[in-house]
């Protein structure tokens, strides 16, 4: 069930990051480098995010934050030149008494399953560098 969980979500990343990684770069060896390192960055971005959910948890009319990653509805660049996911107020979440719509089960769910994400990219691209050490270093994998 987690591994579904995390193979789909690495899809969203995968989706998102795509149209960011020119065709040409696509082609070469450094591709799958390149875009675990946009899954990083976003992922991180998105780890920020629940953070900040977190961290006002108990702000009254606090609005719930979230990253979606699709291809709709982009933000600016981040300082790496990539595209920077948009941050929006969360739809449909049912606020507390007093106005506050974060659900710090849900919140540490989300936090968890990016930590997830975030594991199996760093570890991807270690096999990645792993690769490519071995083939400068001219043993085999």
């Amino acid at each position: 069930m987690i591994g579904t969980i995390v193979a789909a979500e690495l899809q969203l990343f995968l989706n998102f990051c795509a149209e960011s990684v020119d065709l040409i770069g696509m082609i070469s060896k450094t591709a799958p480098v390149l875009l675990l390192s946009r899954i990083l960055e976003a992922a991180h971005f998105r780890h920020t995010v629940i953070a900040h959910n977190l961290a006002n948890i108990n702000t009254p009319n606090y609005r719930r934050l979230e990253v979606p990653f699709s291809l709709e509805g982009r933000g600016g660049s981040s300082p790496s030149g990539w595209a920077v996911p948009p941050v929006v107020p969360t739809e449909g979440a049912v606020a507390r008494e007093d106005g506050n719509t974060v659900d710090i089960e849900a919140e540490i769910g989300v936090l968890h399953r990016n930590a997830l994400l975030t594991a199996a990219a760093t570890q991807l691209l270690a096999q990645q560098l792993s690769q490519w050490r071995s083939a400068i270093m001219g043993r085999s994998s």
